[in-house]
Parts: structure tokens; C-alpha cells; sequence
């Protein structure tokens, strides 16, 4: 509520205390009546109308004071952040909220809320974890930087307020991976070969020798590549988006969205098997066009069913699962690949510049746990993976492609793709 003029009265005795009163003529042309007592002294309530009418006549003082941080953040997220923010981001901001934000300072009015009161939250939260304290500070900041444009409060306390340093040592925008939570070279080579002809083939070699994640892989389609220079251009994802329906939000699924930042759109190197995995991938999924005529979804997405629909986001993890206890390997997570991938190559002295662009980070210091408690940032500037595919490859693989000429399909690729479908 915004206030086009105002009236304060003189400073008068309520109910054995000192206060006064507030006439406010909103922008919507109403009139509200305020008062301000409790005041001890006559004095003290002479000093609090003071300041009122300088924050009235500033455009600063706050007409509803009432909000909580959980109200206020609540209709903050819904009204105002959903159709700004992706699908993921919004689940993550909502999480945090509910588990961290709400239960620590959640009560507090937002008119009362102080720097003190957010430099205490912020310290508590680096004890659960930095991550967390950073995405906090990130919704705190914004929301109520937005709060203070629309006169909700008179000032952000929020900003400039940093996140305490931690004792260990701990590196802002650090990506830390633990070796306990990736596979070894011979691992990695079980894994590869164990799951050949099976649905997640794919996924696995462009998680652990390409480093994408799984909404990239899900979001990839073969005029991403290119065949004869043996690359593919990451653009996009598959992930959800937020639609807002009346006071509820809602998902929709199997959206394509733009990479989280401009890092995300990159161009990565294809190894000779991943390639011959994508031509052999092309021609089932040519097959089954020609098989299904209408009922084929020509979507163009690498990794999709035989009518041609993209994966569902959950499709690979009991494929993933099933192959890691069949082998006795470690109970990894997918994303744990993209962790393999990126300590092979710190591993192999690839600089943690050139290893950060090809996982698509826009500002990471890359450490990797080598020996227990060691840590090592290994820099540099230049990038080859060849030894590192090399090393990863089962040593009986060859190329194995179902194709007369693998140069041949590739061309007649190439040529169908320029030609419109009739």
C-alpha cells in the first residue's frame, strides 16, 4: 500500500503511556488511520514522530508492517518469481524456503527483520552447509531487495552482508569432488561395456566421457552434431517448466529450456565410440520412423523412445542402478559420471580452466580429493582428452557400427537433414 499524502498528530497520552496518531491517504483513495504508542516517556514518543515524519516525508515509511518473512516470501515466489525463474531454480528456492528460511526467521515480521538477525541465520547456515548459506543468501537478498521497491520495508538489511568465511578453508564457487563418490579407469571400462545394448548405453558415454548432465543428454538431438568434425553443440535441456494457475504453481514436464548460464551453450569433442554410439543410434531412430509413419514423434532428440518421444527424467536411474550391483560397483548417483569424468582429467594434469568449460560451469574452482584429505587445483590452459578416452575405452573395442560405410550414412545424414520432410 503506497501513501500520496499524510497527516501526523501531536504527541498525546494513551492509556497511561505517550503515543500518536497517523492519517495516510493511499493511492487507491482510501483513508486509514494509524497509531504508534506503548511509549514509556513523552520524550520517547516526541523522538519516534520525529522519525516517522522523516520517513514519510522520504517515502520510506512502511503502511503494512504486518507481513511475516514466511508471508511475505510466499507471495513473493508465487506472484512474482514464478514466470522469471526456471522450473529448477523455482523447486530449489522452494525447498530452501520451506527447510531452512521459514523454520529459522520464518515468524519474524518483515518490518522488524535486522541485520543482526540475518548475519546470525547466515552464520548457522555455513554450519549446514556452504551451498546452502549461498542459495539462502541468494533468496533473501533478491526478495527482499524487491520489498524494498515495493515499500514493504524502508531498507534491505540484506544487502551487502556476506557469507561468513568457514574455518576449514572451504573455496567459494568450488565444485568438490570426492573420490569415494566416482569410479576408477577400470571401473569406468566395466561400466562402458556391461552396458552396451542396453537403454542407457548412451547416457552412460555422454555423462562419463562427455560430462553432461542428464537434462543436457535428455535435450540433445542429432542436428547437434556434427559428423564430420566429430562434435556436438550442447544448447539445451530437458527439464520443467512452472505455469501459474489461479494461487497454485504447476510443472510441466519434458520442457526444452535454455542452459542455466552462457557457459552451458558449449561445443565438445566427440570420441570416436560415442560417435559411432549417435550414427548407430540415427539409424534405429530412422528405422522406427519408417516403421510407425504417424504415430512417430519427429522430435529429433538422440536419446528417445521407438516412437521417437524424449526420456522421462527418471528413465535411466533403474537401467544405471541394476547395471552398478550387477558388477559390483560402486552405489554411485548418475551425476557421479560428471564427477568421474572431470577427476579423470584433473587426474591427467587437464587444466581445471579447460575442464570447468566443458562441464559448462560459468565460475568454478574445480578440487578433487586424490589422496584422502590431499586436495590439488591443477591449472594450465590447454585441453586434450584423447589420452583420457584412450585409457576409459574397453581395450577389445573396435568399430562397430551395423553400416557397409559409416562415411556413406554420415553424407546421406548430412544430405537428409537439408531436406526438408515432406
Amino acid at each position: 500500500m503506497n501513501y500520496i499524502d499524510f497527516h501526523v498528530g501531536q504527541v498525546i497520552s494513551i492509556k497511561n503511556k505517550y503515543g500518536f496518531r497517523i492519517k495516510l491517504k493511499l493511492s487507491d483513495g482510501r483513508d486509514i488511520v494509524q497509531q504508534k504508542s506503548g511509549f514509556i516517556s513523552r520524550r520517547d514518543a516526541i523522538k519516534q514522530r520525529d522519525r516517522t515524519l522523516a520517513d514519510l516525508f522520504n517515502g520510506k515509511y512502511i503502511v503494512d508492517g504486518k507481513y511475516t518473512i514466511e508471508a511475505f516470501f510466499e507471495m513473493w515466489l508465487k506472484d512474482v518469481m514464478t514466470s522469471r525463474i526456471k522450473a529448477t531454480t523455482y523447486s530449489t528456492y522452494l525447498y530452501n524456503l520451506k527447510n531452512h528460511i521459514y523454520p529459522r526467521i520464518g515468524r519474524i515480521k518483515l518490518s522488524e527483520l535486522n541485520r543482526g538477525s540475518i548475519i546470525d541465520f547466515y552464520s548457522k547456515m555455513v554450519e549446514v552447509s556452504v551451498y546452502v548459506a549461498r542459495i539462502c543468501r541468494v533468496i533473501l537478498k533478491t526478495g527482499l531487495r524487491y520489498a524494498e521497491q515495493k515499500n514493504y520495508i524502508a531498507i534491505n538489511p540484506a544487502e551487502d552482508i556476506r557469507i561468513p568465511k568457514v574455518k576449514s578453508g572451504a573455496m567459494y564457487h568450488t565444485l568438490n569432488i570426492s573420490q569415494e563418490k566416482t569410479l576408477t579407469n577400470e571401473q569406468l571400462q566395466i561400466l562402458i561395456d556391461k552396458s552396451r545394448n542396453t537403454g542407457v548405453y548412451l547416457y552412460i558415454l555422454f555423462a562419463s566421457l562427455l560430462g553432461l548432465r542428464k537434462g543436457e543428454i535428455r535435450g540433445l538431438k542429432f542436428s547437434d552434431v556434427d559428423y564430420i568434425n566429430s562434435t556436438i553443440h550442447v544448447q539445451r535441456q530437458l527439464g520443467e517448466k512452472t505455469v501459474k494457475n489461479g494461487t497454485e504453481v504447476n510443472f510441466i514436464y519434458n520442457q526444452e529450456i535454455t542452459p542455466k548460464t552462457k557457459a552451458g551453450d558449449r561445443l565438445l569433442y566427440l570420441p570416436e565410440i560415442l560417435l559411432d554410439a549417435i550414427i548407430e543410434q540415427r539409424s534405429k531412430y530412422e528405422n522406427n520412423r519408417s516403421k510407425f509413419g504417424e504415430k512417430f514423434n519427429d522430435l529429433n532428440y538422440i536419446c528417445s523412445n521407438r516412437y521417437g518421444k524424449p526420456h522421462g527424467k527418471a528413465y535411466s536411474y533403474s537401467h544405471f542402478k541394476k547395471l552398478l550391483k550387477e558388477n559390483r560397483l560402486p552405489n554411485i548417483r548418475f551425476h557421479d559420471l560428471r564427477h568421474t569424468y572431470a577427476t579423470m582429467l584433473l587426474k591427467e594434469d587437464i587444466s581445471s580452466k579447460a575442464v570447468s568449460v566443458s562441464l559448462g560451469h560459468s565460475k568454478t574452482i574445480l578440487t578433487i580429493d586424490v589422496y584422502t584429505d590431499k586436495k590439488r587445483i591443477i591449472e594450465g590452459y590447454e585441453m586434450n582428452i584423447d589420452h583420457f578416452i584412450k585409457e576409459i575405452i574397453p581395450k577389445e573395442h573396435v568399430h562397430k557400427t551395423n553400416f557397409v560405410s559409416a562415411k556413406n550414412y554420415i553424407s546421406e545424414i548430412i544430405v537428409n537433414d537439408l531436406i526438408p520432410n515432406t
